[in-house]
């Protein structure tokens, strides 16, 4: 019997995407955040830096709700089927879209 949801799915078990979702959107998010609040040195942080002129770590909250996004999109499609708390992430990840891209954000992680 397969589970659900993974039918259409490249995976045979829930534990891959486990651990890619509480890497990628658990554990990650948390390091951004912590470094956005005490500003530290990540040197592959900064070589991954779309924006140079801007703090790494704000990139990546950038990043974080593109990863959340995509996640939420291809959930919905291998599993065929739209739920409200799919509405919700995907709202959660423009959210954080919308936020890192605020003007006084912005200005406060320029170099």
């Amino acid at each position: 019997m397969e589970s659900w949801g993974l039918e259409r799915s490249p995976f045979p078990s829930f534990l891959i995407p486990g651990i890619i979702l509480l890497l990628v959107l658990g554990v990650m998010p948390v390091l951004i955040g912590i470094s956005l609040l005490r500003r530290h040195h990540w040197g592959l942080g900064e070589r991954l830096n779309l924006y140079p002129d801007r703090y790494w770590a704000w990139t990546f909250s950038l990043y974080t709700g593109f990863a959340l996004i995509i996640w939420i999109m291809v959930q919905v499609y291998w599993i065929q089927d739209v739920s409200i708390i799919h509405l919700v992430y995907f709202a959660w990840g423009v959210g954080i879209q919308v936020v890192t891209l605020l003007p006084g954000v912005q200005q406060r992680y320029s170099k």
